[in-house]
């Protein structure tokens, strides 16, 4: 604390929260001989006393002071902020702030600031937050063939929670995620959100005791195309509808880029946004259920179905795949959860 509230002279830095799953009491620690160790980061949020228009010049110096600290303390911190208080409860339709809202330590606070301010109530978390999670996930497929135990295990959990915000129920804490998505695959009865429950519990096992699986091998990604192919169905049809294709190929265009203003990551034309918001399940199915070329003409610029309209099915997949996980890579610091 000594060290941050030297680099921000008062008044400006107003508070100092401890977020992610240490805040929420749920971090996981690593007892080797040399002492304990955090199993993950240490997420640290600075809270401003007036509202930030810009944070570009604050982000570019923690870069640097994460490294200083990172090196002082021997394990990793990272720095963010959401700008001032007031910022950041305008914020929360956004996951990563809406967890920070619910659950947090405070490690400073400055002196002329008030000590028990008013919460202000925050609003429901958004549906779109499901899909970020859900591009963020296929690009790891895609991209990988085979993924190590600690990336399967944390696609698995941000599939789970995609599932969870889509039907309302996802919760800030892990023990509540997990009892939600108990209710949840027991009320519906489908077998693919059965099997994603069981691997739910394999992950949060895995996160909170890390020493128990760091020998295991890699894993194919492919394993987890299924989980996501449904979870994206669900996210745009309906819980209920179990992530139906039916149910999703009868939408139209208008439906699919519904809230496309908070899909900021999709940032070009509606039409290029609707090609990658369309094409994501089909990627995650066989080549034997692509759909016929004339289904995604409505998505396609007339440049870009000229091309795939020379192609057979093999080469649209892989056509769209590349162009697909090109935007991935551009977006893909915005979009990790």
């Amino acid at each position: 604390m000594r060290y941050l509230c030297e680099q921000h002279p008062a008044p400006v830095l107003s508070e100092v929260w401890l977020g992610g799953s240490f805040g929420r009491g749920e971090g996981a620690v690593l007892r080797l001989p040399t002492g304990d160790r955090p199993a993950g980061d240490y997420d640290v949020f600075l809270m401003y006393a007036e509202a930030l228009a810009d944070y570009t010049p604050y982000q570019a110096a923690y870069d640097h002071w994460e490294k200083e600290l990172s090196q002082q303390l021997n394990f990793k911190v990272q720095l963010r902020t959401p700008g001032s208080l007031q910022q950041l409860y305008q914020s929360t339709y956004a996951l990563r702030w809406y967890d920070l809202c619910q659950k947090h330590q405070k490690l400073w606070i400055a002196p002329h600031s008030e000590r028990n301010p008013v919460r202000a109530s925050l609003p429901p978390l958004e549906v779109f937050n499901s899909l970020r999670l859900l591009f963020w996930c296929a690009g790891v497929i895609l991209s990988q063939e085979t993924l190590e135990v600690d990336d399967f295990y944390r696609v698995i959990l941000w599939v789970c929670d995609s599932v969870l915000i889509a039907s309302a129920s996802y919760h800030h804490t892990l023990e509540g995620r997990l009892q939600n998505m108990y209710r949840l695959q027991h009320t519906l009865g489908v077998s693919w959100l059965r099997e994603l429950f069981y691997l739910q519990q394999e992950a949060i096992r895995y996160r909170t005791e890390p020493g128990l699986s760091e020998d295991g091998l890699p894993k194919a990604s492919a394993l987890l195309k299924p989980f996501v192919y449904h979870a994206y169905l669900a996210a745009f049809t309906g819980i209920e509808q179990q992530g139906a294709l039916a149910a999703f190929q009868t939408l139209k265009p208008a439906h699919l880029l519904k809230g496309f203003d908070r899909l900021d990551f999709l940032s070009g034309s509606k039409k290029q946004a609707g090609w990658l918001l369309y094409v994501l399940p089909f990627m995650m199915l066989p080549p034997e259920d692509w759909p016929p070329l004339s289904r995604l003409r409505p998505f396609l610029s007339l440049r870009l179905y000229r091309r795939l309209s020379t192609l057979n099915i093999e080469a649209q997949r892989e056509l769209l795949r590349l162009q697909f996980l090109e935007r991935w890579q551009q977006f893909r610091a915005v979009l990790r959860p």
